[in-house]
């Protein structure tokens, strides 16, 4: 097992920041401490903690989820990969974060197609195998869709090239929690964010996915089938799927589904939610705009 401490950034300059490899689990960690707070299950104790409870196998998905919080070595994803190589890899119990980090590092475009000037693409006559009464708005032309429906950015895309709904690329989620991307079409959002949220998320204003554009939002709540309230229960198949990275759905996989609500909010704070040990946002009371109900699950 290697451990690197890394220099915490000013504002978390108490924190204790540290990263490697662990060997008998065959994963990377990353780990943020607030050594002022005795009880670990306090909230801020541990504002990150990946590589517990997955299993992390690129080193660029370690340094992106410290960097809000350490200065990151210029040398660090070789040390990383040379601690692997050196330690080779023992027994894990964990299921896989699926990536494609190719993807993170081009820029998308600055802004969504309808914040722009100038004439706009005209919409496509939807599919004939679409089964909503969902359009797909100009700011989503440029996604993919499958009998009808967009690909959500943050779809992980297996090797042959099929999308898998429900299970989501690390390497996309964590660039929509810090960079501020919206999940379903990638390109930046800015506030007001729009979260899709369980009444439990709603409790703990804590939100399981990442923001949205409102004209996403509003197509993704019409459009998805839990969402609209389709689907009596989550997909059953999802826990021992090794390309999903964990997300939401993958942790209820086969029970009822929730009733779902979009959240309006001026700004948020990503985290790792310590119930879920998953990246998450945090949203403070007094930033909270609106809460509107999306349809009732299907009973």
């Amino acid at each position: 097992m290697s451990r690197h401490d890394l220099t915490p950034l000013p504002q978390f300059a108490r924190h204790e920041v540290a990263v490697g490899w662990d060997r008998p689990l065959r994963t990377y960690f990353a780990i943020v401490t607030d050594p002022d707070i005795d009880d670990e299950t306090a909230e801020g104790a541990t504002p990150l903690h990946l590589g517990a409870a997955e299993q992390v196998t690129d080193p660029a998905v370690i340094i992106e989820a410290v960097r809000p919080y350490a200065h990151i070595p210029d040398d660090l994803h070789a040390t990383l990969q040379a601690d692997r190589d050196r330690e080779g890899l023992g027994h894990s119990n964990h299921y896989v974060f699926f990536a494609t980090p190719e993807d993170t590092s081009t820029a998308p475009p600055p802004r969504c197609p309808t914040q722009q000037h100038g004439n706009l693409p005209e919409r496509p006559e939807p599919s004939p195998h679409e089964g909503t009464d969902a359009r797909q708005p100009l700011a989503l032309l440029h996604r993919p869709t499958i009998g009808g429906l967009v690909v959500p950015w943050i779809t992980v895309q297996m090797p042959d090239g099929r999308y898998r709904f429900g299970a989501i690329d690390t390497h996309r989620l964590m660039a929509c929690l810090h960079d501020q991307r919206c999940q379903i079409c990638g390109r930046p959002t800015h506030s007001p964010f729009v979260f899709a949220m369980r009444d439990v998320d709603i409790a703990r204003l804590i939100a399981p996915e990442p923001p949205m554009h409102a004209e996403c939002a509003t197509y993704s709540a019409t459009a998805c089938p839990m969402l609209a309230g389709r689907m009596p229960r989550y997909r059953d198949d999802q826990a021992d799927d090794p390309t999903t990275s964990g997300g939401p759905d993958s942790a209820r996989a086969g029970h009822p589904a929730h009733p779902w609500h979009l959240l309006w909010a001026k700004t948020y704070r990503p985290i790792v939610d310590l119930r879920t040990q998953q990246p998450a946002a945090r949203i403070a009371p007094g930033d909270v705009l609106r809460v509107r109900p999306i349809t009732e699950p299907t009973t």
